[in-house]
């Protein structure tokens, strides 16, 4: 799943992309980025990074150190099932710097320092939002998936440019999208149909070009991990009902839909 689809960045506090690039990478299946900032200091007992990057998933809070030479790697893990508080407020009370604290397990202490409140106080709440989906997932995997999905939504809200597409607009937007998956150009493709959005008349567009039009922003998303986004199961479900099973091709796309949907 792309960082850039699901992470908070605080304006002022954004983190060198490649690092989390390289971070997001390696995470294990299952886990996404839902905070990623750099930090002008982060503590955690007595271990201390400066100008860090800070990725938080689903699952844990990363710390990278800044490194001249090769790629980005995770110096510390905390799991976010041992994060049991959370504050936020100015350094010694006066600031100008200010901290988002959290408490571990035991006496373990962490704070991320930040040039400001804005940052600090945007970082705070995703960390706050993270460690509380964290404990929702334990409990009820299934209430925790729905509230990933109305995350995704808000995140990247469908357009309605599609709602005014001639039959003739309609085509050529499949075609063009068919082109690029099979170019694997997999961004513009997910992309354009979130723009499109859901109001599109298939009225007088031909079976083949309904059926692209779903299939490859469907399969689009799910190649860049972005399943959790409630376009992407419409336009699954979607593919699947206008699919023509006499064409192979078709076929072929709906098998990696269900595979890549389902597991």
């Amino acid at each position: 799943m792309d960082w850039r689809e699901t992470a908070v960045v605080p304006k002022g506090a954004g983190p060198d992309p490649a690092a989390v690039d390289s971070i997001a990478s390696a995470l294990p299946a299952g886990q996404h980025v839902l905070l990623a900032c750099q930090t002008t200091r982060f503590e955690w007992n007595v271990w201390v990074a400066r100008m860090a990057t800070v990725v938080v998933t689903n699952q844990a809070l990363i710390v990278a150190k800044g490194r001249m030479f090769g790629r980005p790697k995770p110096d510390r893990v905390i799991p976010l099932s041992e994060i049991t508080a959370t504050g936020v407020g100015p350094l010694r009370g006066a600031g100008p710097t200010w901290e988002v604290t959290f408490r571990g397990q035991s006496t373990a202490m962490g704070t991320i320092y930040f040039d400001g409140p804005a940052q600090a106080q945007e970082a705070k709440r995703a960390l706050e939002d993270a460690v509380s989906g964290a404990l929702a997932e334990a409990a009820d995997p299934d209430f925790a998936q729905v509230n990933r999905s109305f995350a995704a939504g808000r995140a990247r809200p469908p357009g309605d440019a599609g709602k005014t597409l001639t039959p003739a607009q309609v085509t050529d937007e499949s075609r063009r999208m068919r082109q690029q998956i099979a170019a694997g150009d997999l961004r513009s493709v997910w992309d354009r149909r979130l723009q499109l959005g859901y109001n599109v008349s298939f009225d007088g567009v031909p079976q083949v070009d309904r059926f692209w039009f779903e299939a490859a922003p469907a399969i689009s998303a799910l190649r860049l991990g972005l399943k959790d986004h409630p376009m992407a199961p419409a336009c699954c479900g979607m593919a699947e009902q206008e699919q023509d099973r006499s064409d192979p091709e078709q076929r072929a796309a709906v098998e990696e839909i269900n595979k890549r949907f389902f597991g």
